[in-house]
């Protein structure tokens, strides 16, 4: 009996010790699944941000960032005048045009505004006889517009010059500089200006200048809020001194010697649309709009733009 006991005894406890190492090896692999997908896991997580750290790296590379160009000040003040000017140190402007621009305005108001000159005394004298009327003070601001063309590589630069020495209003008067990699832009490396073409069949060839003109006052037609007298325009644009064959000038119109219709297209930028022309206050239309532009599509200067555009 004794031994029946113990032989169940070793069979009990073999069975137990079975279940023990069955329960502790399911028990292992539980565990060892769980760390192995953990560690998966945290790899796939490196791989990603890799991954993503490249891509960025990689985008950085292929789109720099645009660099805006540092800007400089220049105050200039006595009790008689009051100059402020703005302008940009472009990295294209490899000659310092803009600066020495800017400084060339300041320097002649300077020098025709200084103490004892002649607007000086004239203003001293006014003082004296009207000692009721308020202090006058001459004044100069020159700022600037930026205007980037990724189509055609290009920046440009919009300078107004708004100056007031009396009167009801002050002057306000523009001009333009463009730039690319090779430096300053002129109008005549974009457009045929000193060419001429025919206007419709069996017509005599217009120049070009003429033609880009009545361009822009047909832009301005579109436009009656800022434009609202056509025949101002007409007379600015001096479209209003051509003879009835719209080409020859008619000196008594003009009372003039001549009228430079390439002056008309002086002043512009250039941007992914087209070019876009500007204008002082009261050159072309009311002095209440102040500075003005007038935009011509690439698709309409086509017909004057030089080959290599």
């Amino acid at each position: 009996m004794e031994e029946s006991c113990y032989t169940e005894s070793i069979f009990l406890g073999n069975k137990i010790s079975m279940y023990v190492n069955k329960r502790t090896f399911y028990v292992g692999g539980v565990i060892f699944l769980i760390v192995t997908s953990a560690i998966l896991a945290y790899i796939r997580i490196l791989k990603t941000e890799s991954i993503a750290r490249n891509t960025v790296h990689d985008t950085e590379q292929q789109q720099p960032a645009i660099v805006v160009p540092k800007e400089k000040s220049i105050v200039s003040a006595t009790d008689f005048y009051d100059i402020s000017a703005k302008y940009p140190t472009e990295s294209l402007d490899r000659d310092g045009i803009m600066e020495s621009f800017v400084k060339d305005q300041i320097a002649q108001r300077e020098e025709s505004w200084k103490d004892g000159g002649e607007a000086y005394e004239t203003e001293k004298k006014i003082e004296k006889d009207f000692p009721d009327r308020s202090k006058m003070t001459y004044t100069l601001d020159i700022s600037y517009q930026r205007f980037v063309s990724n189509v055609r590589d290009t920046v440009s630069y919009l300078f107004i010059i708004g100056e007031y020495t009396g009167g009801a209003n002050g002057r306000e008067i523009v001009q333009s500089f463009t730039f690319d990699k090779n430096g300053k832009v002129d109008l005549e490396s974009l457009l045929d200006i000193a060419g001429s073409r025919p206007i419709g069949q069996n017509s005599a060839s217009v120049p070009n200048d003429i033609s880009l003109s009545e361009l822009l006052l047909a832009q301005a037609q579109k436009n009656p809020e800022q434009f609202p007298d056509l025949d101002m325009v007409r007379t600015g644009l001096g479209l209003a001194y051509l003879g009835t064959d719209g080409v020859t000038l008619d000196h008594k119109k003009c009372g003039c010697d001549g009228f430079f219709y390439g002056s008309n297209l002086q002043n512009f930028v250039v941007t992914d649309d087209g070019l876009e022309f500007f204008f002082g206050k009261g050159d072309i239309t009311i002095g209440a709009a102040g500075a003005v532009s007038i935009g011509i599509s690439w698709s309409d200067l086509q017909p004057y733009l030089k080959e290599n555009i």
